[in-house]
């Protein structure tokens, strides 16, 4: 693992695997921050170095990223030229406009450098054997490590810290921001085979529709940093705008042995509904009171982290916007337009990764982070016909039902070994256990579907007769754990007192075999 400054990361992108920073979601924060600086760079400067205003249209977008990806590497020259001319405003503690933060942030709520290191903050809520910093180091950053952590907080922090009495005065009643904007996603990003490859894949230069941004304007171009004090702002219109948006206002404190602290205000945030400007998020719509349906507006949805990224399947991954309300993330509406245009020529597996912060009560601390990865061919996102997609969808789905028939026995078994609880722990624990002796085997038989070379039909029933084998193995296991009393049985009172239900292992296993053949017989 190594260190290396911000040049230095776009020069050897290829050398690099992906980005290693502390914590998943921090680098998702430094992602985008480099992501932000090509934004800016490419529609403004012609490979020669010579400048222009924008993109003159899609085509010649389109053409620049393909050019750039033919040559597997960044175009050097005009990055070194435009962060050379940025210098100032890239610099950690320049006297008047430091990097990424807003000097009148000095009257916000005050923090040590334990609660800036997100590593820190999240563990705070549980016990950990091994501690990744502690003693001295809690207390002071190096400069590299704040420069980190300042994009991560800037992204993901919480809630608790309060308006400031001068802000009221004011501006009157403040709004609260919520949690930092990255911190309301559902995070989703496409994976390389190095870090050259991430950054292009999440290079989004055209919008939902195909068209090019307006001209980038990165926070740090601005004459003045935004200062106000939790500000509602429109929606940004462009990518570097919103990679460098200011959920929060920051100020850096530091002594001689580093970073020690910081000093915190709320600050801009916008209407998330159909902000689709967004490219890195999944989202879900409104359901209709009445229809049961889903419909627009949409909303980023965070994930979660009780289920398995492949059980998202239909709203990581939707054809189009449908009854169920899933709206295509803007990261793989992008990199079906690059197929479509053939600047994705050769065949790839793609891979997608998620991310989320976990809060706790109404976003007031972070209490976990999480993410996770997905592998297919990705000739599954060009089927038009979505047929690929529909059979795992459906696949996704049988695997629920068979998870229910492995909840309904646990709890039978439950109930038949002296419990009186009809929804209980024990069944639940169960069906996440089923989906957790699954997951493997669901991971890898997605990422050998192969359009090319397979029938979507034969694939489904392989994955039928996968998913019957392990519940029928995990049916015995439980059925086997179960003592003399479940075996012997018990009865009890329905609701109505007026009838009873006898419940044993016997007669569980009769029910769930029952269940299991009508789902083999769709194998035949």
């Amino acid at each position: 693992m190594h260190e290396l400054s911000l040049l230095e990361t776009f020069e050897r992108a290829g050398e690099y695997t992906d980005l290693c920073g502390e914590l998943p979601v921090q680098d998702v924060a430094v992602m985008r921050f480099m992501l932000a600086v090509l934004h800016t760079v490419l529609p403004r400067y012609y490979p020669s170095g010579s400048e222009r205003e924008n993109f003159e249209d899609s085509d010649e977008a389109l053409d620049c990223w393909q050019e750039i990806w033919g040559n597997r590497k960044f175009p050097m020259d005009i990055i070194r030229k435009y962060l050379e001319s940025q210098r100032e405003s890239l610099w950690l503690f320049h006297p008047e406009k430091p990097f990424w933060q807003t000097p009148k942030a000095s009257i916000g709520t005050e923090y040590g450098a334990a609660k800036l290191n997100g590593e820190l903050s999240e563990s705070s809520n549980k016990t950990r054997l091994f501690q990744s910093s502690s003693g001295e180091s809690k207390n002071v950053m190096t400069y590299s490590q704040a420069a980190r952590w300042l994009l991560y907080m800037n992204g993901f922090d919480d809630t608790s810290s309060k308006p400031t009495s001068e802000g009221k005065k004011k501006y009157g009643k403040l709004l609260s921001p919520g949690a930092g904007w990255l911190g309301k996603l559902g995070l989703i990003t496409l994976q390389g085979e190095n870090l050259f490859e991430t950054l292009m894949l999440n290079l989004v230069l055209l919008d939902s529709n195909g068209d090019i941004y307006p001209p980038p304007t990165p926070v740090w171009e601005l004459t003045e940093m935004p200062s106000r004090e939790r500000q509602e702002i429109t929606v940004p219109n462009n990518l570097a705008a919103l990679y460098t948006l200011q959920s929060r206002r920051l100020l850096l404190k530091r002594s001689d042995e580093g970073v020690v602290g910081y000093s915190l205000l709320g600050g801009d945030f916008f209407i998330s509904e159909n902000a689709f400007i967004e490219p890195m998020t999944i989202w879900t719509g409104t359901r209709n009171k009445k229809t049961k349906k889903y419909e627009p507006p949409y909303k980023p949805r965070r994930h979660n982290k009780s289920r398995q990224f492949w059980r998202e399947f239909s709203s990581v991954y939707p054809a189009t916007d449908d009854a169920e309300g899933h709206h295509q993330p803007g990261v793989l509406t992008w990199y079906s337009m690059l197929q479509n245009s053939d600047c994705i020529s050769e065949r790839r597996m793609l891979k997608t990764k998620i991310m989320s912060v976990q809060y706790g009560d109404k976003d007031f601390f972070v209490s976990n982070t999480y993410s996770d990865k997905l592998t297919m061919h990705d000739e599954i996102m060009t089927e038009y016909n979505g047929e690929w997609r529909s059979m795992i969808i459906g696949a996704i789905k049988k695997c629920d039902t068979i998870s229910m028939h492995i909840r309904n026995l646990a709890n039978d078994i439950f109930i038949a070994s002296g419990g009186d609880e009809i929804k209980n722990d024990y069944a639940e624990a169960a069906q996440a256990e089923y989906y957790r002796l699954i997951d493997i085997s669901f991971r890898e038989w997605l990422s050998g579907l192969d359009p090319s070379e397979q029938l979507a039909e034969d694939m489904a029933k392989e994955w039928k007769r996968k998913a019957i084998d392990i519940a029928e193995r995990y049916a015995k296991k439980l059925a086997d754990k179960a003592g003399l009393q479940a075996f012997a049985g018990k009865e009890i009172k329905l609701n109505d007192k007026s009838a009873s239900r006898y419940y044993s292992v016997p007669l569980a296993l009769n029910m769930f075999d029952a269940k299991m053949y009508k789902i083999k017989q769709e194998v035949k």
